[in-house]
């Protein structure tokens, strides 16, 4: 990853990211500040139920600007990426940095509020502009709206408390996998290949942690920004 796109996502919370000192960095050695924190498996240990919840906050608002404000992130979200540090949370390692196109986050934005605001039309209108298909197969929009209401989208689809749980985890990935045995195995563009294994990977930690909040309040304020742009 080049440092131009570390200097973007320094300056998102800069007391949590490691500075990057390119006058002692090369295309080999990439110098940055040193940070010290808890390990995840140290943090989740110690923690009340109270840190872990402002824990998982601060790495879901992270994910959520960065995609929609910057048009990037780090598509490899593991429990050794993070460290704690009293109340913050220090970011590494991102090595697998993904850019998006800024059209594509736009109709990913019309494509989750229609599925969220039950508007199926919408939905269907979206994933076309986006390039949802399935060759030699009829796409089943419909089961991929039912599919993802009822897991990808239910944490924040509406304007309450909601727990991750690896039950609800376990949901998620059942319901991509029958996705995509039902539409031949290939139906999505390829953007969506990071997208998912983001949502997967900070999905498990937030479960592992049994954070609960109200995360349709992170996410909404971004989704909305533009929101009157048509397709």
């Amino acid at each position: 990853m080049g440092l131009p796109r570390l200097a973007v996502l320094y300056h998102l919370l800069q007391d949590v990211l490691p500075r990057v000192y390119e006058d002692y960095s090369t295309t080999e050695i990439l110098t940055m500040d040193y940070l010290e924190g808890l390990s995840y498996k140290e943090f989740k240990a110690q923690a009340t139920q109270e840190e872990k919840n402002q824990a998982a906050e601060i790495i879901w608002r992270f994910a959520a600007k960065s995609i929609n404000n910057h048009f990037l992130y780090n598509g490899d979200p593991h429990p050794g990426n993070y460290l704690f540090m009293d109340g913050r949370v220090g970011f590494l390692d991102f090595g697998f940095t993904k850019r998006f196109n800024p059209e594509f986050i736009r109709l990913w934005k019309h494509q989750s509020l229609a599925a969220c605001r039950g508007d199926l039309e919408a939905f269907v209108s979206a994933n076309k502009a986006l390039g949802y298909e399935a060759p030699g197969v009829e796409f089943n929009h419909r089961a991929m709206y039912d599919a993802y209401r009822a897991t990808i989208y239910r944490a924040w689809m509406t304007d309450q408390e909601f727990e991750f749980t690896p039950d609800f985890v376990g949901e998620e990935l059942h319901s991509l996998l029958q996705l995509l045995r039902t539409q031949g195995g290939s139906f999505m563009p390829k953007e969506f290949l990071v997208i998912l294994r983001l949502l997967w990977g900070q999905h498990a930690i937030l479960a592992d942690l049994r954070a609960r909040s109200n995360w349709h309040r992170a996410v909404f304020p971004l989704l909305e920004r533009h929101e009157g742009q048509a397709l």
